[in-house]
């Protein structure tokens, strides 16, 4: 009587897709444990669609250095083609071993990707649990307490990960063909007078040189109402911001789509996104 590996070895290789793409991924990996054989034939489509989408905390020093671990040459991580890097709301403080890490990282996709570049990458803002309730602070007004977001952390959590995200793609030289600026997130945008520091300090060019589409979800934010500064100061940072934003597109010499989203926000206390 044959054994279920030697059944297992003889089937067909269209038929053995077809049963692995109904596994959860540990079960998979079992199986590959089989044989040399049924290894081989069994990393096929299903099994290498789990690693072609990765979502990473950069905060997170165990998460960084997993994805260098899984990016290195001859490893399943080299298929990413989807990966999406995520802030936390409160800010902890940057962390020069995870920004570290994730440029290595970047630099392993781009040494060892197929393409030497990732299709798209995203940018999100999360809670310390991991949900879309970044930071719900409470606030008593007259007689019952009512919940507000903290609407500046998850802006600073904000501009704190898209100036890390852009500090390792520049040190990279990682290519990306489709980049998302926290459009994907409800209540989270990032403060155009951003851009100025990045641009300034860093060079995108070869990150964005392949660029087909952008994402953006911005804010012109201004932090405090001085009652003694004129209006028309604040009309200029406004101007200056959209000629920054200007200056991002114009390195992006192959792009075809782009989508803004805008949000406005005020500087006074009572004000909440």
């Amino acid at each position: 009587m044959a054994s279920p590996q030697s059944i297992l070895e003889r089937l067909p290789l269209d038929i053995l897709e077809w049963a692995v793409a109904l596994l959860p991924l540990p079960d998979i990996c079992s199986l590959r444990l089989v044989s040399r054989s049924l290894a081989a034939r069994s990393s096929q489509r299903a099994f290498r669609g789990y690693f072609i989408t990765k979502a990473v905390r950069w905060t997170s020093v165990e998460q960084m250095q997993e994805l260098v671990n899984f990016t290195q040459s001859g490893e399943l991580g080299c298929l990413l083609q989807r990966l999406t890097i995520i802030g936390v709301v409160p800010t902890t403080g940057r962390s020069d071993a995870s920004i570290a890490l994730l440029t290595e990282a970047l630099v392993n996709l781009r040494l060892n990707s197929t393409n030497g570049c990732v299709q798209s990458l995203s940018l999100l803002v999360r809670g310390q649990d991991g949900t879309d309730d970044m930071l719900l602070t409470i606030k008593a007004t007259g007689r019952s307490p009512v919940w507000r977001r903290d609407w500046r952390q998850v802006w600073q959590a904000a501009a704190q990960t898209f100036e890390v995200v852009c500090s390792a793609l520049a040190e990279s030289g990682l290519a990306i063909q489709q980049l998302d600026i926290f459009s994907g997130i409800h209540r989270c945008s990032l403060a155009c007078d951003q851009f100025a520091p990045i641009l300034d300090g860093m060079d995108l060019s070869k990150p964005l040189q392949n660029l087909i589409s952008m994402s953006l979800s911005l804010s012109h934010y201004v932090p405090v109402i001085q009652y003694d500064q004129s209006l028309e100061s604040y009309g200029e940072g406004g101007t200056r911001s959209v000629e920054d934003v200007g200056r991002l597109l114009a390195l992006c010499p192959q792009l075809e789509s782009l989508g803004l989203a805008g949000r406005i926000v005020h500087g006074w206390e009572r004000s909440a996104c």
